[in-house]
């Protein structure tokens, strides 16, 4: 063989490797498109915590002030007997808590609280900030983050019943009583239940276009709702139009049935994304 032809053949082989690559990561991007900053949806098993340590005394302190803050409480709805689900927005108090000392890892030292009177259980709530919405249930107060790409709820870290929308009582017995361990089991991040709508999804869906190595769109949440334990939301790709529904079930934490431009698809082949049933 020609000294020529060997490099040409070396080209060959450099362009089919570099081919490979750009393939693998347009895998591997779309793999990431789960994720929405450090949340991942529907990753596995819920972190499992060690021992809230004791040897060093710890408590809550106050990282600036409370601050008023408008957030959106889902009432759910159901079919028997047939109740519409609501959406309205309440007034809470937001601020930011930081665990002196810092404990080690895995557990977090700054949290971002939300105090918050339901007025359908008068009850007064305190539960992680920055959430989509609250939800009102029968295990009672839930936050829920949603977005386009999954879901992902945290329960609350302390109700008072029967109270009158004093949110000061509620702050001071949040403070006193402060637990460490019960904190970072309600709060902490790696700790929420959740869910992802990618396997319910076309394998191109959250991208500009339906091809490798394609930019991830911007998407667009149209309306949630909650009935029956079913949280169904509208989104659309704001790159294609194309609109998507998903219906997951709160209890299985798994979408059981997703319509995609108009399309019912199959979210129960196990495959990373879904194709059409039509």
């Amino acid at each position: 063989m020609s000294l020529s032809s060997t490099a040409r053949q070396e080209k060959l082989c450099e362009n089919r490797m570099k081919h490979k690559i750009i393939l693998c990561f347009a895998l591997v991007l779309g793999g990431a498109l789960l994720e929405c900053g450090n949340m991942t949806f529907g990753a596995g098993p819920q972190l499992t915590l060690p021992p809230w340590p004791t040897n060093v005394p710890s408590k809550l302190q106050l990282n600036g002030t409370w601050s008023n803050v408008m957030v959106k409480l889902v009432m759910p709805g159901s079919s028997n007997p047939p109740v519409k689900c609501t959406v309205e927005e309440i007034l809470g108090k937001q601020a930011v808590y930081e665990v002196v000392p810092k404990p080690l890892r895995p557990y977090r030292n700054e949290f971002v609280v939300l105090a918050i009177h339901n007025p359908h259980t008068k009850e007064d709530c305190i539960i992680s900030a920055n959430h989509t919405f609250y939800v009102s249930g029968k295990s009672g107060l839930t936050g829920y983050t949603v977005t386009s790409r999954g879901a992902l709820w945290l329960p609350s870290y302390l109700e008072m019943p029967d109270a009158n929308g004093n949110l000061d009582a509620a702050i001071a017995k949040f403070e006193k009583e402060f637990d460490g361990q019960k904190l970072n089991n309600d709060l902490l991040p790696e700790r929420r239940k959740g869910a992802s709508f990618q396997r319910a999804s076309p394998q191109y869906y959250y991208l500009e276009k339906p091809e490798a190595g394609a930019r991830a769109a911007e998407m667009k949440i149209e309306a949630y709702e909650i009935t029956d334990e079913i949280l169904h939301v509208d989104v659309r790709n704001l790159a294609t139009l194309k609109p998507a529904s998903y219906w997951l079930d709160l209890n299985q934490r798994r979408v059981v049935k997703s319509i995609v431009d108009g399309h019912r698809m199959n979210v129960a082949s196990g495959a990373p994304w879904a194709e059409p049933m039509d």
